[in-house]
């Protein structure tokens, strides 16, 4: 039984470690897409998970920032390429 406790202990320890690497990463990975003028902007296909639907919106080629919504126009040639 120790055992099974000690692997379990081990598993959660690990679990946890990682969802705080995870936040870290987050977090610094917001700081540099702050510090960058995001230079050039591309059409990418973006999904959030959970079910829900990819939309298109403006990526920066940089940073990989969302950074807004493509014009109708722009979806359109972007389409049509």
């Amino acid at each position: 039984m120790d055992n099974i406790e000690n692997n379990e202990d081990s598993i959660k320890k690990e679990t946890e470690n990682l969802k705080d690497d995870i936040k870290k990463s987050e977090k610094r990975l917001e700081e540099i897409q702050a510090e960058c003028n995001h230079p050039e902007s591309k059409i990418k296909n973006i999904s959030n998970g959970g079910g829900e639907i990819a939309k298109w919106r403006l990526v920066c080629t940089t940073c990989g920032l969302v950074t807004g919504h493509p014009s109708p126009s722009a979806l359109d040639e972007f389409m049509h390429k």
